[in-house]
């Protein structure tokens, strides 16, 4: 039932003016809000961090997910350059539970078939690992923001599991 705002009192139609204007103000600042991602050519980070490329000693390149973690690499690597750690690796992964297999079955052939995957292994990715007195430190570069609910049961995995306590930066 299509009418006319004419046809309404004048108190409705000042009421459903002003809706129709601010249902046109919120349209045209979601269109700018997309237009001006489209002209980065990407969508903002989670946390709002921006990704910063470090060339490794090795010559290869390898992206960091805030500057934060880069300068923390820069400064770990002149600590490894002056002997203070050893073997610094970048993104460990540590298995904290493996993956969940039906068991293996017997094919016609006499050959093992691997059972269907019931659940994905659940692992942790440190940002830095190196040793240090002779003992192995794990180093995660975190922010209050990034220290989600998933994170915490992740870093209390690794101490039950592994017995490595991470090294909050």
């Amino acid at each position: 039932m299509a009418f006319s705002l004419n046809e309404l009192p004048p108190r409705m139609q000042k009421q459903a003016l002003a809706k129709m204007a601010e249902e046109d103000r919120q349209r045209k600042a979601k269109q700018q809000l997309m237009e001006e991602t489209e002209e980065e050519g990407k969508k903002r980070s989670k946390y709002r961090s921006s990704k910063v490329t470090v060339t490794l000693p090795d010559g290869t390149e390898h992206t960091f997910d805030s500057r934060k973690e880069a300068r923390r690499y820069e400064e770990l690597r002149l600590r490894q350059q002056a002997g203070e750690i050893s073997d610094l690796c970048l993104q460990k992964k540590f298995v904290l539970i493996p993956a969940q297999r039906e068991p293996d079955t017997v094919g016609k052939r006499g050959g093992a078939i691997q059972g269907k995957l019931i659940e994905r292994e659940c692992s942790y990715y440190a940002d830095f690992c190196y040793t240090e007195n002779g003992k192995t430190v794990v180093e995660d570069v975190k922010s209050p923001i990034t220290k989600t609910p998933v994170y915490k049961v992740k870093k209390k995995l690794l101490l039950y599991v592994h017995g490595i306590r991470i090294k909050e930066v």
